[in-house]
């Protein structure tokens, strides 16, 4: 299966606003249009791109399932809930491209989302009442987009798709136990990837989701044809701001990626760490995590390249062993020699300038 086009995606956001009674006509015919141009092609695809924009209700969402299926994708059945937020990911689009302004997405989102809709759209609700109560200019798209949180997570795709030179096809988002036990598959695109960034919010014992938690998200790339078991990428990121210091957090292992040299993983790594500004974090070569699987981890993580922000609390070592590279918000320590015993005694020198700190996880 290839990835779902820009059109496919469009088409399934008109049927997300279809389902909760929006301005579904115009998204769709857009979309069948760009599908078309796209070298699609189908009967349902040039009925709905040549239909009027007063089209009946009803004959609209035979044409977006028969153009869905024409694309390769089953009738999208979602709740009311997923339609609302598939909905505000088709505006927020819309935005960050000049083509929405902000304020009427989040008046949209208010009258449409509402205080009890989806907890992830809430962050536009929210800043429809900030803005009521009074704020001054419209803030920039991006900053005020990126309160979804999402952005940052497809930006990070972004970046690992260009670490790796061969194509990642597999992207996953921690799913519960129950959810992966019923379908056992992994989104393969940005739009599936972005739908389940929820499933890795915390959320207390009720499944109330809270802002100020934050959420945790894994990222698994395969590389395209190969056994799901390989994972060239493991990416884990957690944001919240509940504990300034601990809340943010950021590690990637490698194993067989197919990364053009160190100063590019590198320069990789430095990317990720300016998106999402961590307090801590570390990477670890596939030799390393393999050696030290069976030993004690060591919080906050120290590898061949180790991360560490400005305000997180912790002296750098200025040990012959690291290369410093100063970031906007922290630095950068990579080691010289990426072997395990290098990181080791990294590890011990930089254990000796903050009294015993990492300390060790498995211990406690």
């Amino acid at each position: 299966m290839e990835n779902v086009s820009s059109a496919a995606i469009d088409l399934i956001s008109a049927r997300a606003l279809w389902v909760i009674r929006q301005d579904a006509a115009t998204a769709a015919i857009s979309a069948a249009t760009e599908a078309l141009v796209e070298g699609h092609d189908g009967q349902g695809l040039r009925e709905l791109a040549g239909a009027s924009p007063q089209i009946n209700v009803f004959e609209l969402r035979v044409l977006i399932d028969d153009a869905l299926n024409e694309l390769g994708l089953a009738a999208v059945e979602m709740t009311g809930d997923e339609a609302k937020l598939i909905a505000a990911h088709f505006y927020a689009r819309r935005a960050i491209e000049g083509n929405l302004r902000i304020r009427e997405l989040t008046s949209w989102a208010h009258r449409v989302v509402g205080h009890e809709g989806h907890p992830i759209a809430q962050k536009l609700v929210d800043l429809d009442d900030a803005y009521d109560d009074g704020w001054g200019e419209e803030p920039d798209a991006m900053q005020v987009i990126s309160r979804l949180g999402l952005p940052r997570v497809l930006s990070t795709l972004d970046c690992l798709e260009g670490l790796d030179s061969l194509p990642m096809e597999w992207l996953h988002v921690n799913y519960s136990d129950e959810r992966m036990g019923r379908d056992n598959r992994l989104p393969r695109t940005h739009r599936e990837m972005a739908l389940s960034v929820e499933d890795g919010a915390r959320k207390d014992d009720v499944g109330t989701f809270y802002p100020s938690w934050g959420y945790y998200v894994s990222m698994l790339g395969f590389l395209a044809g190969s056994d799901r078991r390989v994972c060239p990428f493991e990416v884990s990121t957690a944001d919240g701001d509940q504990d300034g210091r601990s809340s943010d957090s950021f590690n990637l292992n490698f194993l067989e990626a197919a990364v053009p040299g160190r100063g590019a993983l590198v320069d990789g790594v430095a990317s990720l760490i300016d998106l999402w500004e961590p307090t801590r974090g570390g990477l670890f070569s596939s030799a390393i995590t393999k050696k030290n699987r069976d030993q004690p981890i060591w919080y906050p993580p120290v590898g061949v390249v180790t991360y560490f922000a400005n305000d997180s609390g912790y002296v750098l070592p200025e040990d012959p062993l690291v290369d410093l590279h100063p970031l906007r918000k922290g630095t950068l320590a990579v080691l010289k020699d990426w072997t395990l015993e290098a990181a080791q005694r990294y590890e011990a020198a930089f254990r000796a300038d903050n009294n015993g700190i990492p300390n060790d996880r498995s211990a406690s």
